[in-house]
């Protein structure tokens, strides 16, 4: 893959006009956490709480919680959460900072802690851009034992979502508490998740209820993950024991029409010992009937069209479940991935014309090529 070539240019604010060989424009992208700094950062530095005292920690399943260099995406480190008791794993984004310096005593959004080392109250170098950031990904990967939960789920992503009048003392604003539905298994590798803002269910609500995408109470200028408190990863039913692995948390802007009305909570494993290549989504609650096609390719299908993309043999992908029980899963063996390093899965409903896309990386070469970040052409 050709490199994109560019200098930063010192002091002006970051622009997304720079092309790569492909054609797409660069994406703005901001690391919340790579572990890259080799210790946790402290939000509550009196506290003796592990799970009060850390950005992340263990709010239910025992511990210990560590950043380790035995086992990692990218870079060189990685964090591993033990579930050591309990049937119930809850890993934590935990934004409230108490006696810290510089910081006031409150709930803070998770963008102020972006491309943040040294914990600086401001945010992350360059400045935040407000009603852009699209998309939150992260890696994830498990212990033995998760088979999965299809059509159902067996992880939940819970978000908490303030508005700019509600108090600082809470997390979130009017319920603005909710789920995006996953449904993982143990595969011994490494699964991409990419979370958008259109969660499956909202706190108190029936599962059967469809949530709209960016549910939000809308504020002008802001919008979902720009109102983001605090989340965390939970698997609430019957945690496996063992060591969940977590890399790679950035939040970065999507600048293709994705359909995310249709295909959200989207994730994906590539298995090199069977060249197994497996992804997930859920769908609406409301489309029971909807089936949805898949297609794949060695480079971005939004540049190539869809119509230009391989038709696998088994490209439908038929709803299971009713309602609720919404998840959506797509497995192939059979693509020839010898000599590449990324295949390129897009699922696009056939009620519509807009699809979603997701890159994984399957051989030599790296993580999942993201564009350029906060670069400007000369």
């Amino acid at each position: 893959m050709k490199v994109c070539k560019a200098r930063l240019i010192a002091g002006l604010l970051p622009v997304i006009l720079l092309l790569c060989a492909h054609g797409a424009t660069a994406q703005q992208r901001y690391i919340l956490d790579d572990f890259e700094a080799a210790s946790r950062r402290v939000v509550q530095p009196l506290s003796t709480a592990d799970n009060l005292k850390y950005l992340w920690g263990l709010y239910l399943g025992g511990g210990p919680v560590d950043i380790v260099t035995s086992d990692h995406h990218d870079g060189t480190h990685s964090l591993k959460a033990t579930q050591s008791s309990g049937t119930d794993f809850q890993l934590q984004l935990y934004t409230y900072t108490e006696n810290l310096s510089g910081w006031t005593n409150a709930w803070q959004y998770a963008r102020q802690f972006v491309n943040n080392p040294l914990m600086q109250p401001s945010g992350g170098t360059p400045a935040w851009p407000l009603n852009q950031m699209n998309r939150l990904r992260f890696w994830i990967k498990l212990p033995p034992g998760y088979t999965g939960a299809f059509p159902d789920h067996n992880f939940e992503f819970g978000t908490y979502i303030r508005d700019l009048v509600t108090a600082d003392s809470l997390a979130e604003s009017s319920n603005q508490h909710y789920y995006h539905f996953l449904d993982l298994r143990s595969t011994g590798e490494w699964e991409q998740v990419i979370i958008d803002t259109h969660p499956d269910h909202q706190r108190g609500t029936s599962g059967g209820i469809e949530v709209a995408d960016s549910p939000q109470t809308p504020v002008p200028g802001y919008n979902y993950f720009d109102m983001l408190t605090r989340f965390y990863i939970d698997e609430p039913y019957d945690a496996q024991l063992g060591d969940h692995l977590v890399d790679g948390f950035e939040f970065y802007q999507e600048t293709n029409p994705e359909n995310t009305a249709q295909i959200r909570s989207l994730h994906a494993v590539y298995i090199p010992k069977t060249n197994g290549i497996e992804v997930g989504w859920t769908r609406p609650a409301t489309e029971d009937s909807v089936n949805h096609e898949v297609r794949y390719a060695f480079s971005s299908i939004h540049q190539l069209g869809w119509a230009n993309a391989t038709v696998p043999a088994n490209s439908l992908v038929t709803p299971q479940g009713v309602g609720g029980y919404n998840s959506m899963k797509w497995t192939s063996t059979a693509i020839n991935v010898s000599g590449k390093s990324v295949v390129y899965i897009a699922i696009k409903p056939q009620n519509a014309t807009l699809f979603r896309e997701i890159a994984v990386p399957v051989g030599p070469g790296g993580p999942v090529p993201n564009p350029p970040t906060n670069l400007h052409v000369q």
